[in-house]
């Protein structure tokens, strides 16, 4: 290693306050990465090494140290800070000369040598000197200007050299050439040549041959026809590959020609089995697009499909429901329903005609929220479930509706009550007179066994004797003159 590159190296580590195995070391901490790349920068600025040499002295690839390069002359454009940092770095490092300095005052020196004795030579075919710094101390990159400046150009001013590049420069013969070289590569390639040994003939490499030849190929199609891409391109392209295949084997094998595989609809069917036809692509079992679902073979494999996955579809459908029945549109449609259906659509106008108030207890629609968080009941007044008039409507809160309908439960049930012990006595009774004897527990359940349970007909045989509708004797039963009603 030079003693100026451990120099600049020493000052770099000193100035950032660094150890020195961290410069060259493989830690991308960000307070490590910005000194090394300050380093990499002022060596290839000022000592003018090669990007491979600088990445030998800390031990990485050349990319490494071009991306360091371009990244620290961004930030000079930008940063203050790193431009003072270099600065002083390079201050408390005594270089003298650098090479690059040198090698410009030397070019200059046989420049100036060269203008004394001999015209002046172009720095450019069309411009002499760099549109921005008006030097020719940096080689030409691009559109009037040297590598130093291009990156800093104005686009808007590169858009007119552009131009009057192309006046300049005739660019129809290069396009003629370019089109020459096309149909000829074509031609060789058509005859049954490789793309390896057009390449070697060009001087192109293989990958490079395949693209013009599709190129060639393109230009060929636009000639002949308007639209140079899309599915009819490559169409005619896939067509002329095969043209090309079939050239190279009879070449080869001009005993053996190719067998012509015979385009089918399908595998196993010409047309369609359902409609018959070929103009709709083949979906499966030798049904098309649109008849494929319409067929029995679709129907068996959707029903195999549904009992292997019942279960599945079952809970699908219980918890889509469970999520449709808590939308609030749904809630309100479905009340809006039950109202029409119970009330025949007079719900809100039977409240409005009790003020919205229970009519035994004079409970409000807000209180019965409040207590229950149950809206006010709406109910019929003489049971009469089809006369839907507001006389016959009454509101009724919580408490008031659950003491009605207790009240109709045990009505209802001493009804059942007496019709059951009924149907008990009139069993007894018609057995006593066909038989003319009393009847036991047994044969009483045999013949009311399908419509009434032991225990049932247990408690009511103790009813009807309680009430003495029936006798008993020695277990036996025989009906009383008592009539039941």
């Amino acid at each position: 290693m030079d003693s100026k590159e451990n120099k600049i190296i020493k000052e770099v580590i000193k100035y950032y306050r660094l150890a020195p195995t961290d410069l060259m070391g493989i830690s991308r901490n960000k307070y490590i990465t910005i000194p090394r790349q300050v380093a990499m920068f002022i060596i290839k600025e000022e000592l003018g090494l090669s990007y491979p040499m600088v990445g030998k002295i800390f031990n990485r690839d050349h990319t490494t140290v071009m991306y360091a390069h371009n990244k620290i002359r961004k930030l000079l454009l930008v940063d203050p800070e790193i431009k003072k940092d270099i600065e002083t770095i390079k201050n408390g490092v005594d270089i003298g000369a650098s090479l690059k300095s040198r090698f410009i005052s030397f070019k200059n020196l046989i420049s100036s040598k060269k203008s004394a004795n001999q015209k002046s030579v172009k720095w450019n075919p069309v411009f002499s000197q760099c549109r921005m710094c008006n030097t020719t101390d940096f080689e030409y990159a691009s559109e009037g200007y040297c590598q130093r400046c291009f990156p800093k150009r104005n686009l808007e001013s590169s858009k007119k050299i552009k131009k009057k590049l192309f006046k300049i420069h005739n660019f129809d013969h290069i396009a003629t050439t370019s089109k020459i070289r096309l149909v000829s590569i074509l031609k060789i390639w058509d005859e049954g040549q490789t793309l390896g040994s057009i390449g070697v003939k060009f001087e192109l490499s293989r990958e490079r041959v395949r693209q013009l030849v599709q190129r060639a190929i393109e230009l060929e199609y636009s000639n002949n026809n308007s639209n140079s891409r899309g599915e009819d391109f490559l169409k005619y392209y896939n067509k002329r590959r095969k043209e090309r295949s079939m050239k190279v084997h009879l070449m080869h094998n001009p005993e053996r020609p190719p067998k012509v595989k015979i385009e089918r609809w399908s595998t196993e069917h010409d047309f369609c089995l359902a409609c018959g036809t070929t103009k709709n692509k083949h979906r499966s079992k030798g049904y098309c697009t649109k008849c494929y679902y319409k067929s029995d073979y679709f129907k068996k494999a959707q029903s195999k499909s549904w009992q292997n996955n019942k279960h599945k579809y079952k809970d699908k459908i219980k918890e889509y429901h469970k999520r449709y029945n808590q939308r609030p549109e749904v809630i309100k449609r479905m009340k809006e329903y039950n109202e029409k259906l119970s009330h025949g659509g007079n719900r809100e106008a039977a409240l409005e005609h009790d003020d919205y108030k229970c009519t035994q207890c004079a409970m409000t629609r807000e209180e019965s929220y409040k207590k229950s968080n149950k809206d006010l009941y709406v109910e019929h007044v003489n049971g009469d479930f089809n006369n839907n008039s507001l006389d016959n409507l009454a509101t009724f809160c919580f408490r008031c509706h659950s003491k009605k309908i207790a009240i109709a439960n045990k009505k209802n049930s001493e009804k059942i009550k007496t019709m059951n012990s009924l149907k008990v006595l009139d069993v007894i009774r018609q057995y006593n007179i066909k038989c003319q004897k009393s009847i036991d527990f047994k044969t009483i359940t045999l013949l009311l066994g399908g419509d009434l349970g032991e225990d049932a007909i247990d408690r009511y045989v103790k009813y009807l004797l309680d009430n003495n509708h029936i006798n008993q004797k020695y277990g036996n039963y025989t009906a009383s003159d008592q009539i039941l009603v």
